[in-house]
């Protein structure tokens, strides 16, 4: 007894474009894993970060203005980038350029610094290996 499926990836197995399934398969795989959601491009100001932040002087309504802000006005120009991707360093170096490219105000600029300062800053805390007590 034969059963017949009908549909696309079984027509695809029993004929001769199956390298071309293959590939199609494979990108569309690769495409779904390199997705990343918001949260885990511009994390959201949670009780760790808000705990972290606070401890270092600066408030929570600070750093949800400016993941509002890094959110909605940077992507204006380009997709956002993760914050990970970056170093603290480095996103002082380019955080600054990209305010003034967006005409972000200084209320604006402040409140985006303050989010990407200390979201980077903590999720090198979190990071961080924890020394073993031996």
């Amino acid at each position: 007894m034969q059963i017949v499926v009908k549909n696309e990836f079984a027509n695809c197995l029993g004929s001769r474009r199956v390298v071309a399934c293959v590939f199609v398969l494979a990108i569309v795989g690769i495409g779904l894993a390199g997705c990343m959601t918001t949260a885990q491009m511009a994390p959201p100001v949670g009780p760790g970060l808000a705990e972290f932040a606070s401890a270092r002087g600066m408030d929570s309504q600070t750093l949800e203005r400016g993941r509002r802000v890094y959110l909605t006005q940077c992507n204006t120009c380009h997709s956002i980038e993760p914050i990970e991707r970056y170093s603290l360093a480095r996103w002082k170096l380019i955080a600054p350029e990209m305010a003034a490219e967006s005409r972000l105000d200084d209320s604006e600029s402040a409140d985006m610094f303050a989010y990407l300062y200390y979201s980077r800053q903590f999720m090198d805390v979190i990071a961080a290996p924890v020394p073993s007590a031996d």
